[in-house]
């Protein structure tokens, strides 16, 4: 039997191909709800455990007391323990740190196996120690339940959707000659004429709302490039709005440096670009059967991230490394 532990984007994916859920009732409360949950809730789950023969966890979670008990009390688990990285927090935010930096690939050391999000996150993880095998997922799986617009004429249309927080680019954005509609918390106060703001909507209905040519995949300070620490986490990691978009069956527009580029730019999927700057005349080079084959190849993969393929092939070649290396 194989178990996935701890809710994530990859639970009905997973219980379609076998996998058993089983939920912790993790109350962060109060530090003493945090200690109950360490050490009584996680222990008891584990023993449980004994006779399943993998378990596969969505790393990290969020909660330092119990990401410790759970890999103690793991310690004593003999099936194979895979952990499918969301964020690796020592890029993303620690990167300077050099105790946290150690800790983490300590814990991704003492695991079976890592599905990763890029080539580039896996040599980093190499190049700094982590000696665990690792499979690479390249795009998020994506659970959309809304329809896929699949008749939109080019009218060079591009929509951003994301926590505007990080995203003080817009602030500097020009449109000329496309436009740009906006979706997320934490507006701006003012956008720039040709940035449109539409509001926040519910991540289940948002996909129906987006009715565009391209969906943007940027973060920083500038429009430039990306910037600043959210700019270069996209040198390592997949943006979870890629895959919003693609399964919405949009083509992406991705800055160049990005680690997910190359793919984008090898399947057809998009545009790359070193700067918005290059936006404009990026479009005009495009013609209407130019788009019609990115839209076409946009929708075949659309279906390949709805189905929940990448997870599930990225398991079965990463048991089969596992199994390979013992």
């Amino acid at each position: 039997m194989q178990v996935q532990r701890l809710k994530t984007i990859y639970k009905p994916f997973c219980q379609k191909n076998g996998f058993e859920s089983i939920e912790i009732a993790m109350d962060t409360s109060s530090v003493l709800s945090r200690l109950y949950t360490s050490m009584v809730s996680i222990p008891k789950l584990i023993k449980s455990l004994k006779d399943s023969d993998e378990i596969v966890i969505q790393y990290p979670i969020y909660s330092k007391i119990i990401t410790k008990s759970l890999f103690n009390s793991l310690d004593s688990y003999s099936g194979k323990l895979i952990l499918i990285i969301h964020d690796l927090e020592t890029l993303r935010l620690n990167l300077d740190n050099v105790s946290k930096r150690d800790e983490e690939l300590f814990q991704l050391n003492n695991v079976d196996g890592l599905i990763v999000h890029t080539d580039s996150m896996r040599e980093w993880l190499i190049d700094n120690g982590v000696t665990t095998p690792m499979v690479v997922l390249n795009l998020f799986d994506y659970l959309n339940p809304q329809p896929i617009i699949d008749d939109l004429d080019y009218k060079k249309s591009v929509v951003y959707a994301g926590n505007l927080m990080k995203s003080e680019f817009l602030s500097k954005l020009n449109p000329s000659g496309y436009q740009l509609d906006v979706f997320g918390p934490n507006p701006l106060p003012n956008f720039p004429i040709g940035v449109n703001y539409r509001g926040v909507r519910n991540p289940d209905e948002l996909p129906k709302e987006l009715q565009y040519n391209f969906g943007l995949v940027w973060d920083g300070s500038t429009p430039e490039t990306c910037d600043g620490m959210f700019g270069e986490y996209m040198r390592f990691n997949s943006p979870h709005k890629t895959s919003l978009y693609l399964s919405s069956g949009l083509p992406v527009i991705v800055w160049k440096q990005a680690a997910i580029a190359k793919f984008i730019y090898n399947h057809k999927l998009g545009i790359v670009i070193d700067s918005l700057d290059q936006l404009s005349s990026e479009f005009n080079k495009i013609s209407d059967n130019d788009y019609q084959q990115l839209k076409k190849n946009t929708l075949s993969y659309a279906m390949r991230l709805r189905s929940g393929r990448n997870i599930m092939e990225a398991i079965i070649q990463l048991e089969n490394v596992i199994a390979q290396e013992k």
